[in-house]
């Protein structure tokens, strides 16, 4: 884009939270920083075989969601395709209708993504997958969906996002005037109301000076300097 290409913290957050808890093998393919074509996509898939793909999108992008779940479908038919973001947020169950969506989660979703994967390797009962706040799946065509949605209270508690899985090298802005830029979260939610906001209906959280000086600190020592 114009302003330049901003590394994804939120799956991001969610993949280092699924590692940390659910011990899982991550790999992010961020196709449009990365260069990635649907077809290079395709063949990245037929050679890793996912267990399961997790997807984040938004409204203005879910054209680009279809394509990508069709190429996970045909070069990997055997993984299971999770769906979350802003959209999912807004329209869970018609995200949940669309062909080759195994699962979806709406509201914050490291925990639930990682109590996801964790029902998945006990064998994924009923029990288990609807007590997962903010999940959707499908039973017999059936659309089952928990409407109680995840909201971390302590962001303190997450691990910092997992930039070990991407090139941060791919990632810049336009104001950039350092060499290696990076970005970070303080807060999550807003505490005002503006009509025409999604992020208003998150409630405002913040995380400590500590936590957050500690990540700058991090970023600084890896030589981000911007």
């Amino acid at each position: 884009g114009g302003k330049g290409i901003y590394p994804k913290l939120g799956i991001l957050s969610v993949a280092a939270y699924a590692e940390k808890t659910a011990g899982i093998d991550a790999k992010l393919l961020d196709c449009p920083a990365m260069g990635m074509d649907y077809p290079e996509l395709g063949r990245t898939l037929a050679a890793d075989k996912p267990d399961l793909v997790a997807i984040s999108t938004l409204t203005f992008n879910l054209i680009d969601t279809f394509k990508v779940i069709r190429t996970v479908r045909e070069n990997s038919p055997t993984s299971r395709i999770c769906v979350g973001g802003q959209h999912v947020n807004l329209y869970p169950e018609e995200t949940l209708g669309l062909e080759g969506v195994d699962f979806v989660i709406a509201g914050e979703g490291e925990r639930s993504f990682a109590q996801l994967v964790q029902a998945l390797d006990a064998g994924a009962s009923d029990d288990q997958l609807a007590a997962i706040q903010g999940l959707g799946f499908k039973r017999n065509g059936r659309i089952r969906l928990n409407t109680n949605l995840d909201k971390i209270p302590d962001l303190d508690a997450l691990p910092f996002p997992a930039r070990h899985l991407i090139d941060m090298g791919q990632y810049s802005h336009l104001i950039g005037k350092g060499k290696r830029f990076a970005t970070l979260q303080s807060s999550r939610g807003c505490p005002a109301a503006c009509l025409f906001c999604d992020i208003r209906l998150t409630k405002f959280r913040q995380r400590s000076p500590d936590s957050v000086l500690e990540e700058v600190r991090m970023l600084a020592d890896q030589g981000f300097d911007d």
